[in-house]
């Protein structure tokens, strides 16, 4: 049983001198005057809150960023997740674009909190959750940028209403709502054979609206390995997807509202050689009803959700000259479904307290089929394993407005959570003899989680934060059962897995000396226990445990807890519009995440944290020559990173440039285009044991229509 409700010591000077420079920084705005006397504009959407409804929980101490339709229609680029690299603490967990990478690596990391394939921040689609039920990644193809809304970004938070995994932080999708007769219809095409298709329409009959989505996504790709390093077995990188989802709403004079949702998703893959390739198919249902006084003193919503996957997944080993490739490890099924819900209240009380309360729960079951060890032109041995999980939490949440100027905001949860029927079964193929056959012992917890913290308005155009919190994640099935390949390096999974905790705390000031501009800067301290890393244990070639035969140039590797690791360091964010059609923004992030304590490989200790660089810069300039016309240009600079935790092989730094232009030809029709790394810069994105470089995209061009009817 864990209640950590302590924050631990900072254990270092460098958390310190972050706070110090804060200090510095903030005593410097507080000096500078309230006005430069700049034109009085509209900014896009850029606050800060933390909730479950729309509307609670407003100027909360934890920050988000906000993009609007607008910001996310002109963004230079057509993936969200590379739209959300405008944030400059988002990061998958490699730098590949989800246009080629592997669906196991496009787990989110905020703010560099150990990136992992899994991911440790929560993404919500309209409330309910997108993370897979297996492995914890996200499938960013099943999210065309025509049915989006807007985005919200919260860095940090702990737990919150939230429980596993949210414990980097949330990213909240809202989906595009049309009421009445409407309907939409985008095209785009570029570069790399990439084309998209997406409809959207709604119509009304009587109380009921309903609407139908449609979007289909298709690209060529490029090749991922360095150039050089090419062999006949290389071939580009590709995707293509489709998603399909209904539904209907109903809305009642007296604020109550049902919605009921179903969608389907297909994705197939193409990883980069000719054999290997994966596939994804799945289904959604939900339905999520609310309601309350009209005055909004108190208010309810209730949602219940399912989730189906199924993942197929196919490894190979190659020559050192890359002539030819043989199939390694065929995953072709990995199943798993997910149950889910909450109910969520929200009521004011006496004496300005706002209180949220809620429950939420969720089962998931999964498992890999596999086959593996391929001699003589056939696979030997088949491989099952797989298990359960479920999670049951309650949660509270105070917003105390102590005075016009002063909140304080405080919570807690309390989750309950198991691991139950896990199981390895392994067999030879020829001979149907068993050659492993282990059942893993049931295992469940009970996990306590708070999160506190106060705004300060002074003067009303500067506020100040504090937070301190506290978060968890379960390892998920993927993790606990399903080993994986990448070339000749093998990472065993880990049944044995312990759950992770975080604790942070951070402390920060926002200025906005006109409604043109604004500057906000906050420093945070994470320590994350029990980390999930792919973890190095020896090189190939032979039979090495616990990953079985190891092929010359690779190694094994396991799924292993790191004891401590800090992630401290600082943000800065600014807005400011020169001129009615000119604007400027810039974010910074700096994180030194260091591997504190590994009393099972203290060769790892005081070294950073793989797949996290030191400096994270984004900057952007937009610019309106004509009332239909509009431009954006955007730099975004990554620091020096390590491939893995001993830090042998490093990635380095690299600046991409992307450009967009957009042209309101009619009122119901507009023309757009955008080029990505628009100075075609080669990077690296990953290093394998025998030195092979992977890539990241190559400059990609792209034209497209808007149309509303």
């Amino acid at each position: 049983m864990d209640f950590g409700f302590g924050i631990p010591p900072l254990g270092c000077m460098s958390a310190w001198r972050f706070f110090w420079i804060l200090m510095g920084g903030a005593a410097f705005l507080h000096l500078l005057p309230s006005s430069y006397g700049a034109v009085v504009v509209e900014l896009p959407e850029m606050v800060t809150v933390g909730r479950r409804f729309s509307d609670v929980l407003n100027e909360s101490p934890y920050p988000v960023v906000v993009l609007g339709r607008e910001a996310i229609n002109q963004a230079p680029a057509r993936r969200l997740d590379e739209v959300l690299k405008q944030v400059s603490g988002f990061s998958l967990f490699r730098r590949n674009s989800s246009r080629v990478a592997h669906p196991t690596t496009q787990g989110v990391s905020l703010r560099n909190l150990g990136p992992n394939g899994a991911g440790r921040t929560l993404v919500l689609r309209d409330g309910l959750p997108l993370n897979d039920p297996f492995g914890g990644w996200v499938y960013w193809n099943r999210l065309s940028l025509a049915g989006i809304e807007g985005v919200e970004i919260q860095s940090g938070g702990g737990a919150g209403p939230w429980g596993n995994s949210a414990l980097g932080g949330i990213i909240q999708v809202f989906s595009r709502d049309s009421p009445g007769d409407s309907a939409e219809l985008e095209i785009s095409g570029g570069s790399h054979g990439t084309s998209e298709v997406f409809f959207s329409g709604n119509n009304t009959v009587g109380d009921l609206e309903f609407f139908l989505n449609a979007n289909r996504f298709s690209t060529d790709g490029y090749p991922v390995l360095r150039e050089d390093q090419r062999g006949l077995v290389d071939t580009n990188a590709y995707s293509k997807s489709e998603v399909v989802e209904g539904g209907f709403k109903w809305k009642s004079s007296g604020g109550q509202s049902l919605a009921v949702r179903a969608a389907r998703f297909y994705e197939k893959r193409g990883n980069g050689t000719i054999l290997t390739g994966n596939d994804t198919e799945g289904y959604d249902a939900s339905v999520s009803l609310s309601g309350g006084e009209t005055d909004d003193t108190i208010r309810w919503r209730a949602q219940f959700y399912y989730q189906q996957r199924t993942f197929r997944n196919l490894f190979s080993s190659t020559t050192e000259d890359r002539s030819s490739e043989q199939p390694a490890l065929q995953q072709f099924d990995v199943p798993a479904e997910a149950w889910g819900g909450s109910l969520v209240v929200s009521f004011s009380a006496p004496k300005g307290h706002q209180l949220l309360a809620g429950v939420d729960s969720r089962w998931v079951e999964g498992e890999t089929r596999e086959r593996f060890r391929f001699v003589e032109g056939a696979f030997q041995k088949e491989r099952e394993a797989g298990g359960e999980q479920a999670f049951f939490g309650v949660f509270v949440e105070d917003v105390w407005e102590i005075n016009h100027a002063l909140r304080l905001h405080a919570g807690g949860r309390l989750d309950y959570f198991t691991d139950k029927n896990g199981v390895r079964l392994e067999k030879d193929r020829v001979t149907e003899e068993i050659l492993r056959d282990e059942k893993f012992d049931d295992r469940d917890d009970w996990v306590g989680n708070f999160r506190i913290g106060l705004n300060a308005d002074i003067a009303g155009e500067k506020r100040v934060f504090i937070s301190a919190y506290s978060g968890f994640r379960a390892p998920t099935l993927n993790e606990l059962y399903r080993p994986f390949r990448v070339r000749n390096d093998i990472t065993e999974a880990n049944p044995f897995l312990s759950t992770e905790r975080l604790y942070g705390v951070e402390v920060g000031m926002e200025w906005t000396p006109t409604e043109s501009a604004m500057l906000r800067v906050n420093v945070f301290a994470n320590y994350l226990r029990d980390a999930v890393a792919n973890v190095f244990l020896t090189p190939g070639p032979g039979l090495i445990e616990p990953c079985g035969f190891v092929p010359s140039g690779g190694s094994c590797r396991q799924r292993r807890n790191l004891d401590d690791v800090r992630v401290a360091g600082f943000e800065f964010k600014g807005e400011f519009k020169i001129k009615e059609n000119w604007r400027i923004s810039a974010g910074y992030l700096y994180s030194d995440a260091t591997i504190e304590e590994s009393l099972e490989q203290s060769n790892l200790e005081g070294k950073r944290l793989a797949q996290t660089p030191e400096h994270i810069l984004h900057f952007a300039i937009d610019w309106s020559p004509a009332p239909k016309w509009r431009s954006s240009w955007q730099v975004r600079f990554t620091g020096n990173q390590f491939e893995e935790n001993r830090n042998e092989e490093r990635l380095g730094a690299f600046t991409v440039m992307d450009w967009s232009l957009s042209y309101q030809m009619r009122k119901d029709t507009q023309f757009f285009a955008a080029i990505e790394n628009l100075l075609d810069t080669k990077f690296e994105t990953g290093k394998s044991s025998n030195g092979l470089v992977t890539i990241g995209a190559p400059r990609l061009a792209t034209i497209g229509l808007r149309y509303n009817f």
